[in-house]
């Protein structure tokens, strides 16, 4: 069974999250002949609830994170994290 065909099997009242990324891949470093990248992106994390993190090209040290949630949730979330940001 593949990855996508697993995925296919989990029953839909099921919670299911993941977790993609690195912080020291050094990606932004790597030239296949076109030149550095200018943006990365973990693809796989739009089926899932999840996020990646993964370093920030302009900032060395720096995370950049990307989140895919249900709009509703995705809402709940952005009210919660400026809450925080201004505590």
């Amino acid at each position: 069974m593949d990855y996508m065909e697993g995925l296919s099997k989990i029953k839909s009242a099921t919670q299911f999250g993941s977790v993609a990324g690195s912080t020291r891949l050094g990606v932004f470093e790597l030239d296949f002949g076109w030149g550095r990248p200018a943006k990365t992106e973990v693809l796989s994390i739009d089926r899932s609830e999840g996020f990646s993190i993964w370093e920030r090209r302009d900032k060395p040290g720096g995370v950049e994170m990307g989140l895919c949630l249900k709009k509703s949730e995705m809402n709940i979330f952005l009210s919660l994290f400026r809450n925080g940001l201004k505590d």
